[in-house]
């Protein structure tokens, strides 16, 4: 969402244009001032919308005329089904919407259900028939429980400080455990999870995107909705809970026309099965 807020303000510097970001976990009289004072792009995450929505004085938000929906299928995942259905109750009527989801789900149709009148359908994907990049190459593993940590230690050693890579664990504990870890056995590396203050997590995202090698660990707060350039290697230390989690993850590899990069699954010899829901 941040990144999302820096594209626009990049893109309107120079124009009349304004535009303002409200985000959870930002300080909000800021918010409130940028607000009251009017903006003509407003980029938000859904909670804290709905709360200046509802309680900053001053926000006037009638002449809405239009209202894009990003990223919605995650959205939902993250428990703002609710709040959405109250922002768009609180919007205009007459204005035009834009939803965009990188998969159909129930929760999706829903939404567009109250959301949309009269909507028409684009399916970008339309004909294509591989779900993952053109340039990205998988493979998996399997590591007993007792020599996985060994095992991710040696990858780590084996690529530090000649590629960029990315390390999804199932948990900010695990993700938080493993950063200390590997930092006190002098394995330079950043993390991002959902533990961590806003700020903490933007200022990570823009130090790992300047790197040209360097180590990431993350939950799947890492797994959407960031561009991260140049990233060699995908590392699922802890396998996603379904398919969908598993493209999007890899999917922060062979980004762009003509990029590659390499994902690879980390199972224990329990959760070989996974491979077949993969298929």
């Amino acid at each position: 969402m941040f990144q999302s807020y820096l594209v626009a303000k990049e893109l309107l510097k120079f124009h009349s244009q304004t535009v303002g970001k409200v985000i959870g976990g930002e300080p909000r009289k800021k918010e409130v001032e940028i607000l009251v004072k009017g903006v003509n792009l407003l980029v938000a995450t859904p909670g804290r919308l709905l709360d200046h929505l509802e309680n900053t004085d001053g926000f006037v938000f009638k002449n809405l005329k239009f209202l894009v929906m990003d990223e919605a299928d995650r959205i939902l995942e993250q428990n703002f089904e609710e709040d959405m259905k109250k922002i768009i109750k609180l919007l205009p009527k007459t204005r035009q919407t834009s939803l965009f989801s990188a998969t159909q789900t129930s929760k999706v149709e829903d939404l567009a259900r109250v959301s949309l009148t009269s909507p028409v359908y684009i399916d970008v994907d339309e004909g294509r028939k591989e779900v993952t990049n053109e340039g990205l190459e998988q493979g998996y593993c399997v590591v007993p429980s007792a020599k996985r940590l060994l095992f991710l230690l040696t990858f780590l050693k084996t690529f530090h400080g000649k590629k960029k890579i990315m390390v999804f664990f199932s948990t900010c504990k695990s993700t938080k455990f493993h950063t200390e870890l590997f930092r006190y056995i002098k394995i330079d590396c950043l993390a991002i999870h959902g533990g961590m203050e806003q700020s903490k997590r933007t200022s990570t995202f823009f130090q790992f995107v300047k790197l040209e090698t360097g180590v990431l660990l993350c939950t799947n707060v890492g797994a959407r909705g960031l561009d991260f350039p140049r990233v060699d290697w995908i590392v699922q230390y802890d396998p996603p809970d379904d398919p969908t989690e598993y493209i999007h993850r890899v999917g922060r590899t062979a980004r762009g026309e003509g990029a590659k990069g390499k994902a690879l699954l980390v199972l224990t010899p329990a959760e070989l099965q996974f491979i077949q829901y993969l298929k």
